[in-house]
């Protein structure tokens, strides 16, 4: 596996802050746990009270620190990202996720427990593949978007930018997916998508 390996670097951050306090953000608090003991939680940012909040939103991008951005929703991961521009952003893979050879994960990717990426595959910055998904061989998948649990994604599979995959939903081998789509929960894509696009149904339709 290849990445952009966020520990190379004696002078890297130690402490660990998540930016989104609600269920995804305790998700990743978890898989962190698990996968980055060289990192310590240090707390959640956000604008809601929750447990071991240390801060708004607006604190977003203190020095010193490694960030993961605990929120699923490809946009909004996307313009907290901009404001953490040259941030370190900690990627974490789950001891019970497996990957393939000659995978390459970009900072601040994810990959949720019982998780599959074959191999030759790439994983775009800040890419969330959730619990139980496959990613099959020669998939390329671009920054920001969201693999939900026990989606399918086939071989040769190519995926732009901020796309949200949905729970269950298969990808079939080949296909290309546009930046920004939305494919629905349980959907099986047949055809191309473009950008921009929602898909939902079997076999998977453009909903207007």
């Amino acid at each position: 596996m290849a990445a952009s390996d966020d520990r190379a670097s004696t002078s890297s951050p130690r402490r660990l802050i998540i930016a989104g306090g609600g269920g995804h953000g305790r998700e990743l608090r978890e898989i962190y746990a698990h996968a980055r003991p060289d990192l310590s939680f240090a707390g959640f940012l956000d604008d809601r009270e929750v447990p071991d909040r240390i801060g708004p939103m607006s604190e977003l991008g203190r020095t010193g620190y490694a960030y993961g951005i605990g929120v699923g929703d490809p946009d909004t991961r996307s313009a907290l990202g901009a404001v953490l521009r040259g941030t370190q952003l900690a990627g974490a893979v789950h001891p019970t996720a497996s990957i393939g050879s000659n995978a390459v994960l970009d900072d601040g990717v994810v990959v949720w427990p019982n998780a599959t990426v074959m191999v030759d595959v790439r994983l775009g910055r800040s890419t969330h593949v959730h619990a139980g998904a496959v990613v099959s061989h020669d998939v390329s998948i671009g920054a920001w978007s969201f693999v939900a649990p026990g989606a399918v994604i086939c071989g040769d599979v190519s995926i732009g930018a901020g796309v949200w995959v949905g729970a269950g939903a298969t990808i079939l081998q080949g296909r290309r997916i546009g930046a920004g789509a939305v494919v629905g929960a349980g959907a099986v894509v047949t055809q191309d998508v473009p950008d921009g696009a929602t898909v939902v149904g079997v076999p998977a339709l453009e909903r207007k």
